[in-house]
């Protein structure tokens, strides 16, 4: 069990919820009718509060508003209050539409979300929670997407319409973004019995890379896989509310009982207790690999160029890597070449110099302002790009065909030795949100290849660079250049280890889950740097030309549920 809140306290627990939706409690959704009071957010101090606790459970009402029962003012758009909460929609009056009006809220009920202190990718979810009956009633219990990036993700565990007390429903929603984010749903399945509203039920979900099962009491009740829909693989949070109204159930009429209660005895979390040491074959399955056997590099599965392109330098690296599956597909040269010795097939990423790659590598200057590179490439960075960089080299990058959370990477690969070479295997993130988590599985200096850096950065809540860094040693005369070897990671949600030739090597390890950084969608990437600020010896000319050479990339997942 990684999170639970047992509910036995006589306040909500800050430390595990917040009390609104991301947008905050002034932008209505689904044409829903109440609002839900942020109990410790932007509405603390509120004379009305919708949760209530018996000392075994926590209960959210629903409770028609009145003279009484009036909804907390929205404070002024000016008010600095909203700095504490810059996500939060005002809502505000937008041309004809008056936005966000007090009077017209008929009810006030409650949310409860984890989004700032718990999120997992794959695991197990429930809540023992007791329905309310009523028309216009709609309790659930869901899990969604940390950042609205890459499908939009959402498991709705369970949703209950009060007027329909035989059937409660499980369905899963994402989007497709390439087809201009159309919604994608199975549909909303149901599990019937005679009142679900009669007493306690415990409702789950288990969600591993390939399936999500729903679980009614202990009992599976509906299951789907990956060959039906594409399964999230991004960090999501829990959600419980009861909202009242909406295009779903309709309003309330004169035969619902106010106030509603929608009563939760406990919500839990859990994640698969895995076999230490790591057990591959035992705990995990392949969801992504290139064993390189053959060439040419598969676009199926690689880009070679940066998300922000090749004109674009960083780190004073000097090196221009050759886009060859993109922009420079048709330059006549390539430093990807596929290569063989006894048994074991390999990629070759070669750094050479620039006379050594032809005429039109690396290019002399940027592309004019009107060029169609731009158009079809709008990501790219238009510089500052220095000219007349004096070496070519290669990357691959997994990211347009994979990205994924928590599991373990390896690649099997041999470094070059030279001063000013800077072969790499990493994992970045790949949305620009958040606490930008990188983790390099391995980087080496040829100026010392008896040492390998496995380092994890981030960004503190101001946006302030965070590194932990570990090394590992190897004492032959050319340490790790003296063949092929092994570098791994699992990550892990708070913890982070590393592994050289199936050895540990480092472990980063964050006990208070709130503070885990490393929960984003990120990819793979491969490189061979020549320079750059890493590097304490100037590049030797006489290394060049190098290779990093790639027998395999593999990453695992834990294994769906048997």
């Amino acid at each position: 069990m990684v999170f639970n809140d047992e509910f036995t306290e006589t306040l909500l627990d800050g430390t595990k919820w917040r009390t609104g939706l991301l947008w905050g409690p002034y932008l209505p959704i689904n044409a829903e009718e109440q609002l839900y009071v942020d109990t410790l957010g932007i509405n603390q101090g509120s004379e009305h509060d919708p949760f209530d606790f018996t000392g075994e459970t926590l209960i959210i009402r629903a409770t028609p508003t009145s003279n009484t029962v009036v909804p907390p003012e929205r404070p002024a758009e000016n008010d600095p209050i909203w700095i504490q909460y810059p996500e939060y929609r005002y809502n505000g009056p937008n041309g004809p539409d008056p936005g966000y009006q007090s009077n017209s809220v008929s009810y006030l009920s409650g949310i409860i979300t984890s989004y700032e202190s718990f999120k997992m990718t794959h695991g197990y979810v429930e809540a023992r929670v007791k329905l309310p009956a009523g028309r216009g009633l709609w309790p659930a219990f869901w899990m969604l997407n940390t950042h609205y990036v890459e499908k939009s993700p959402e498991i709705d565990v369970m949703e209950f319409l009060g007027q329909n007390v035989d059937t409660v429903y499980h369905t899963y929603h994402y989007f497709d973004v390439e087809n201009n984010w159309a919604k994608i749903s199975t549909p909303s399945f149901t599990s019937l019995a005679t009142n679900w509203a009669d007493d306690f039920h415990t409702f789950g979900a288990a969600w591993t890379p390939n399936e999500i099962v729903w679980f009614i009491d202990g009992q599976e009740v509906r299951r789907i896989s990956s060959s039906e829909y594409e399964i999230p693989n991004q960090a999501m949070y829990l959600l419980l509310n009861l909202a009242v109204g909406g295009n779903w159930p309709g309003s309330p009429d004169a035969s619902t009982v106010f106030p509603a209660e929608f009563e939760i005895d406990y919500v839990r979390a859990y994640k698969k207790k895995l076999e230490a040491p790591l057990n591959l074959q035992k705990d995990f399955q392949l969801v992504f690999s290139d064993e390189f056997n053959a060439g040419p590099l598969d676009p199926e599965k690689w880009t070679t160029n940066f998300l922000w392109g090749p004109y674009l330098s960083i780190n004073n690296e000097e090196q221009y890597y050759v886009d060859s599956l993109g922009i420079d597909s048709d330059k006549g040269y390539s430093p990807f070449t596929f290569e063989s010795e006894g048994k074991t097939n390999y990629l070759s990423i070669h750094a050479r110099a620039s006379e050594a790659s032809g005429s039109e590598l690396p290019p002399a200057s940027l592309p004019d302002p009107s060029d169609q590179i731009w158009q079809q490439n709008p990501e790219f960075q238009q510089g500052p790009y220095p000219e007349a960089k004096p070496y070519t080299s290669g990357l691959i990058t997994s990211y347009d065909a994979f990205k994924f959370v928590n599991g373990y990477a390896e690649i099997r690969a041999r470094v070059p030795e030279g001063d000013g070479l800077w072969p790499a295997f990493w994992l970045l993130n790949a949305y620009y949100v958040g606490p930008l988590p990188e983790i390099d599985v391995m980087e080496i200096l040829g100026e010392d290849t008896t040492t390998a850096y496995h380092t994890y950065h981030r960004s503190d809540p101001n946006g302030l660079p965070l590194s932990d860094q570990y090394v590992s040693s190897r004492t032959t005369p050319t340490g790790y250049a003296d063949g092929f070897h092994i570098f791994g990671v699992h990550w892990q949600p708070g913890k982070i280890t590393w592994y050289v030739d199936g050895v540990e090597v480092g472990t980063y390890e964050e006990t208070d889950l709130t503070k885990n950084d490393a929960y984003q969608l990120m990819y793979v990437i491969a490189n061979l740097a020549v320079g750059g600020n890493f590097n304490s010896q100037p590049v030797d000319p006489s290394a060049i030309p190098a290779s990093f050479d790639i027998d395999y990339i593999r990453v695992y997942q834990e294994n769906d549920i048997q």
